[in-house]
């Protein structure tokens, strides 16, 4: 059976993560693997993991032997304190896996993924004082462009609903089918419905779309009975996604990684960090780049 990767910190915010991760097992038949990095170097992009007392001290660099070795007995003292915790919140058929691996944080994360039947990857958008440091905007890019799995990022108020429906964001190119085939098979686990909102400065794709047949054409290339099509203008993408969101009482929000010209123009620092202030929904994003 597959399962849901979930780094953790021990952290309040990760602990929320493990809480959503543990109804979308449930929901989906997947099992929990819980991870802990104990982080030997910082990478450029800032960084990532333990939080204090486990954290290596600022500045330092890279650790010596036997403080790796301390950090994982307390990572392993810490994981029994959380299976403790949350041993009433876990569903009779979900099983739960623990691993403290030593390395760089999203290098840990995209082996572990890689080489484990990894369905999914959960991640929290931010750290402590609701600010993007517990994970720094660059290093959930770097997890995004070589994760050979969808990945769900949520936010530290994301509570897990019923998924009903899903707001797909993209500007619609080839590889948007492969996407909406992977994302219908999560969605029809939950029976939801999916609106592919396409974002263009062409004002004549409203018209396409309103042409009979358009809608039909879609779910038919994508083998998913209930999707439509919708449009919306290029400018202010963060903002308009979130709003329509919000208007459409959608419960996720889809993405495709591997348009590269839209993913930038949507998650450089600054989109990034006013769209995960503009939404608490859950965002899951997929990168058909790093399918074999």
């Amino acid at each position: 059976m597959s399962s849901i990767l979930i780094p953790v910190d021990f952290s309040a915010t990760s602990k929320n993560n493990i809480q959503y991760g543990l109804n979308l097992a449930r929901e989906t038949g997947r099992n929990i693997e819980l991870l802990y990095v104990v982080q030997i170097d910082y990478p450029s992009y800032g960084q990532i993991g333990p939080i204090e007392p486990l954290s290596n001290p600022a500045g330092t660099g890279t650790i010596s032997p036997i403080n790796i070795k301390e950090q994982e007995e307390t990572a392993k003292n810490e994981f029994d304190k959380l299976l403790l915790e949350i041993k009433s919140n876990i569903p009779e058929d979900v099983n739960i896996e623990t691993n403290i691996r030593t390395g760089i944080y999203p290098d840990v994360v995209i082996e572990e993924s890689s080489r484990k039947k990894i369905e999914i990857i959960l991640l929290n958008s931010r750290g402590k004082e609701e600010k993007l440091q517990g994970m720094a905007i660059e290093s959930i890019d770097a997890i995004l462009e070589s994760a050979p799995c969808p990945t769900i990022i949520i936010s530290p108020q994301t509570r897990f609903e019923n998924i009903k429906k899903i707001l797909y964001a993209t500007d619609f190119q080839k590889e948007d089918i492969e996407s909406l085939k992977e994302l219908s098979g999560f969605a029809g686990r939950f029976k939801a419905d999916i609106l592919a909102l396409h974002i263009t400065e062409n004002p004549d794709f409203r018209e396409r779309i309103e042409k009979k047949g358009f809608n039909e054409l879609v779910s038919e290339k994508v083998g998913y009975p209930h999707i439509s099509v919708m449009s919306m203008p290029s400018d202010k993408i963060a903002k308009g996604i979130a709003n329509y969101a919000y208007n459409t009482s959608v419960d996720m929000i889809a993405l495709l990684k591997e348009n590269k010209g839209f993913w930038k123009s949507l998650f450089s620092k600054s989109t990034t960090e006013r769209l995960m202030k503009e939404t608490d929904l859950p965002i899951i994003v997929f990168n058909q780049a790093n399918k074999g």
